[in-house]
């Protein structure tokens, strides 16, 4: 074994030194060595252990209260020895005096493992796997103690009233051996009370610690590979894997930025520029660093990673592996969650970047989401199986939404207690119901405590909610374009997002110094509720003119907006005949013959704009050069293969915003002529057990009013009262069955009450008045109303909520109508809750064209739901299903969007005599128009329409009869009538029944 002593230089320096042990007796491993030059300037380095069969476990036992700060547990062994170093730093944070305290492992027995304690008194049996008579123990004679007995080998330890070097201890144990700490049992170290030493005081459960890893996985114009950074523990150093391969000799410098990469919103978005400046804690001078790679790690940016490494210049590729002891991944300087950002050479503009995600961990992101007085987002997160992990706070911008238009600083900002209610617009009494600050651990506050949480900048020496003192003030702009100065990325190890101290279901307050005395300084306040990621998948198969043999299905799963998104791609039956596959802009409408067609689907979904004719071809390039549609560009092609089954992180394939593939389609081409041979809508996808979907619709079916169609919502909200974004499908156009009028720039509106017949009156002033006014429950431009210009200004695509919740234009732009249908994804629109909060209840407004304020048509948004039903009908000749449905919705009198026939499950039964179909009735009164159709297809006739419209008087000679007949025992078999089964299609009797009635309200789309 030898030691490697880790120095702040390119090239390690080792150093061998006769008579110096590095284990056993005065054993040196795990101790630091510092060097001290001429000027008596100091740098000191972790002596480490290295070498074959050499292995080291890592524990830490952390407290909170009263006592806080860790003890740490660093195990080696060499296949003959092993000894345990002991380094402990604790202080008090409830006592404002340094205390001593006796220390003992304990271990749990099976049933009492990993469970949440609100006391000591549990551990019952001190560690001692070797059951030691104890007699003998002492400190001289260690090796007679029970393993757990650390007062007996080492007295007491001592918890200060101030972090000092007299507080820490570092000792050596070589009789304590930890067995595995992930099993049915549990170690918990406890410290006694210093005044009554059997009493226990505080006790914490002894976690191991793995190595942390933090990856950028780089897929951006041609460049692929990796920076990849790990370290074992807080006492080694960072080893950095650099791998990249398509530099084409362009590459310049490259760096550790301040921020994440932000999500793009538009084709012109450059996201490499808005991560901030080089990550700088030190505040290095940049301009008195050596040339690359000559000078030592403390004398570049701790960011700068091609000054410590070498830079990417002339360079095609670049591999290496380098030791930094200026990178961290553990507590406050922690890089994983920022960026890496590649520059071009000679001139060094930002030219690809990635984010430093970690690796091997399941993520659990949180968000408080501000809406008035002020307008952003800031999101946690978190490793949801570490509880000792970091917290990355991510502010991503604050803007004033009520109408300020100055800057302002010095922002105080907490998580309090409880979730506020209505007050957060409240002049006086501002997030009073907040409540008070979030402090779960009952840290003394009383100044000459708590004045060290401010002094030393420590996580666990402050109020778990109190991120003023462990991070710094925060900024609120004015105007969005000063919106990026206000951003910030912090860690902290002490903000836990699950277990008995998560912040979840709290709030976040920013407080204002300086407002009026009577308003008080609470100025802005919001849940903090959990971020759950998105998924989506695609699965029911529609044919273009022919059902497909196409099965099986697409899946998506994106963690947050900045994450890469994950693609599983599982498909059969395609008979070698497939090629390529894209996702198209619009969803599938089952009810067409041709649903998969041009007109049906739309064009390939390519928000970017991007020019397809300049892609590489397919699967040689990285996803950025490719439409964000063309799957088959950026996963490889379909071409001669019967099934697939692949798995993708796709770093060009969003799921939250305004660019969301959720709502639109998979279209898969046959080889022969590239022919649309199958599709499938991509719907929401979620586990029954965790949320549920909620689908409306806002249906434009009134004889007399002045648009045609739909606007379709759904979003998946879940028990705890998180929700995804909401998918919006609009198809409006004019009224008349070939009417193809199209009109450009209709604002659309939430307007705050539902409709009745004043959506047909045809003088436009008085059109669509019950409405009342555009839906703004978060009072946005409240200072100032009638400000209109500086609203206009503000509220856009890149700042969702800086607009009012009804503004739909605002946030999405304007629509088409007598165009092509559009698909959006907003994040600020709610379908679940009271008046106050969900958009259910109220109406859709479609204003003039070309911008105009004044109301042309107007629907109310309903639930949506959707019945389906097996039906076999009687066939006469010439029988054609179009015409059939289409008499039944006029008998019926509703939309070809309230009932329409599956064209995949239609099937010819009884030589012809019957036809089976499946149908679905869908919208608010799904139910009705089910029981209205079983009326008229047994009776032939319906008296009056299934729809009552408000202001509408059907004409007295409205047709009223069909007709068509049921396929039943009179015709066919005289005893039994014939149905399918919903399941497997067979075609079965059914005793004693005309129609097999399948009733199910089910989602609109489909369920992971």
């Amino acid at each position: 074994m030898v030691g490697k002593l880790i120095l702040p230089s390119e090239s390690p320096v080792i150093l061998q030194m006769d008579e110096v042990v590095l284990m056993g007796e005065g054993s040196i491993w795990g101790t630091s060595l510092v060097l001290e030059g001429p000027s008596r300037v100091r740098i000191c380095a972790t002596i480490l252990p290295e070498g074959d069969g050499v292995r080291e476990k890592i524990a830490e036992a952390r407290f909170t209260s009263p006592v806080a700060g860790s003890i740490f547990f660093h195990t080696l062994s060499d296949g003959e020895k092993i000894e345990t170093k002991i380094f402990s730093n604790l202080y008090n944070v409830v006592q404002g005096k340094s205390t001593d305290h006796g220390w003992q492992i304990f271990i749990t027995d099976i049933l009492g493992a990993n469970k949440q304690r609100s006391s000591c008194n549990f551990l019952q049996i001190i560690y001692d796997p070797d059951s030691k008579d104890s007699s003998d123990c002492s400190q001289d004679s260690p090796e007679n103690c029970k393993s757990g007995d650390l007062t007996g080998k080492f007295g007491k330890v001592r918890a200060g009233k101030e972090e000092s070097m007299f507080t820490k201890k570092y000792l050596t144990d070589r009789n304590l051996v930890f067995p595995e700490l992930e099993g049915t049992r549990s170690l918990y170290l406890a410290l006694y009370d210093p005044e009554q030493e059997n009493n226990y005081y505080a006790c914490a459960q002894i976690h191991e610690l793995n190595p942390r890893v933090g990856k950028a996985r780089f897929r951006h114009e041609g460049i692929s590979g990796h920076i990849t950074l790990m370290q074992r523990s807080i006492f080694h150093p960072v080893v950095s894997e650099v791998s990249l391969a398509g530099l084409s000799g362009e590459a310049g410098s490259y760096h550790i930025h301040e921020y994440p990469v932000p999500p793009r919103r538009k084709p012109e978005d450059a996201p490499c520029g808005q991560t901030g400046q080089h990550y700088n804690p030190f505040n290095i001078d940049k301009s008195m660093s050596p040339p690359s790679s000559l000078g030592t790690s403390d004398q570049y940016e701790v960011g700068d990673l091609s000054g410590k490494y070498g830079d990417l210049q002339n360079k095609t590729k670049m591999a290496g592996v380098f030791v930094d002891p200026a990178l961290v991944l553990f507590g406050s300087r922690n890089v994983v969650g920022r960026s890496i950002v590649i520059h071009h050479s000679p001139v060094p503009d930002r030219w690809v970047c990635a984010n430093i995600e970690l690796v091997d961990s399941e993520m659990l992101t949180a968000v408080a989401k501000f809406v008035y007085p002020i307008a952003g987002r800031i999101i946690f997160r978190q490793n949801i199986k570490d509880p000792l992990s970091d917290t990355f706070i991510y502010v991503e911008g604050l803007l004033y939404s009520d109408g300020s238009k100055n800057k302002t600083e010095g922002h105080k900002w907490h998580v309090h207690q409880d979730i506020p209610g209505k007050d957060f617009f409240n002049w006086t009494g501002r997030c009073l119901s907040a409540g008070d600050h979030f402090n779960p651990y009952q840290l003394n506050l009383e100044d000459s405590v708590y004045k060290y949480c401010e002094k030393d900048k420590k996580a666990s020496r402050c109020e778990v909610g109190d991120l003023e003192h462990k991070h710094a003030l925060l900024a609120v702009a004015g105007r969005r374009i000063d919106i990026s100065e206000t951003r910030r990325f912090f860690t902290d190890s002490n903000l836990p997002l699950a277990g008995p101290a998560s912040i979840l279901g709290h709030s976040l307050l920013l407080h204002d110094d300086n407002a009026p005395e009577h308003r008080g300084n609470r100025m802005a306040c919001t849940a903090i509720r959990r971020l759950y990621r998105h998924k989506a998948v695609a699965r029911e198969w529609f044919g273009n003119g022919f059902p497909p043999p196409v099965q099986g299905r697409l899946e998506f799963i994106q963690d947050t907006e900045m994450s890469e998104t994950h693609s599983l791609v599982e498909l059969e039956g395609m008979e070698k005949f497939a090629s390529t596959y894209h996702i198209h802009e619009i969803s599938v409408q089952p009810q067409l013959e041709f649903a998969c067609s041009g007109d049906a689907v739309g064009p390939h979904f390519n928000p970017w704009r991007f020019d397809p004719t300049v892609s590489p071809p397919e699967g040689q390039g990285t996803p950025d050069q490719y439409e964000v549609g063309d799957l088959s560009g950026k996963y490889g092609s379909l071409d001669g293969k019967m099934s697939l089954r692949e798995i993708h992180n796709d770093t060009n394939l969003p799921m939250f915003g305004s660019k969301s593939i959720v709502g639109r389609s998979i279209v898969i081409h046959k080889k022969y002529k590239g022919e649309r041979w199958a599709c499938s809508s991509i719907g929401w996808g979620w586990d029954p057990d965790e949320a549920t979907q909620i689908t409306a619709i806002a249906s434009f079916h009134h004889p007399n009013g002045f648009a045609w169609g739909y606007i379709r919502f759904s979003q998946v909200v879940y028990k705890d009262g998180s929700s995804t974004d909401t998918a919006i499908e609009v198809r409006l156009k004019y009224p008349g069955k070939t009417n193809r009028d199209e009109t450009q720039n209709h604002r659309w509106s939430v307007y705050v009450n539902p409709v009745g017949h004043d959506a047909s009156v045809k003088f436009v002033r008085a059109r669509c008045t019950a409405a009342g006014y555009r839906w703004n429950p978060t009072f946005i431009q409240l200072a100032d109303p009638n400000d209109h210009g500086f609203y206009s200004d503000e509220c856009s695509p890149d700042v969702p909520l800086r607009c009012e919740v009804g503004d739909l234009s605002g946030r999405h732009g304007k629509i088409n109508v007598g165009g092509k249908a559009n698909v959006f994804s907003d994040s600020n629109l709610a379908l679940d809750g009271d008046w106050y909060n969900s958009a259910l209840g109220k109406s859709i407004v479609i204003h003039a064209p070309d911008g105009s304020p004044d109301i042309m048509a107007c629907a109310n948004i309903e639930p949506d739901q959707d019945i389906i039903k097996y039906a076999v009908i009687q066939t006469l000749p010439g029988f054609n299903l179009a015409n059939f449905i289409e008499e039944v919705q006029g008998v019926m009198g509703v939309p070809d969007w309230y009932l329409f026939t599956d064209v995949r499950e239609t099937k010819i039964l009884h030589e012809g005599r019957c036809i089976q179909v499946l149908l679905h009735f869908r919208g608010p009164h799904a139910g009705k128009l089910e029981q209205d159709f079983s009326k008229l297809i047994r009776t032939g006739s319906l008296d009056t329409p299934s729809l009552d419209i408000p202001g509408y008087f059907p004409p007295v000679q409205r047709k009223t009869k069909i007709g068509y007949k049921e396929c039943g025992s009179r015709d066919i078999n005289k005893q039994t009538s014939y149905s399918s089964d919903f399941r497997s299609g067979e075609t079965k009797p059914v005793p004693g029944a005309i129609i097999l009635l399948i009733l199910a309200v089910i989602s609109s789309l489909s369920i992971l």
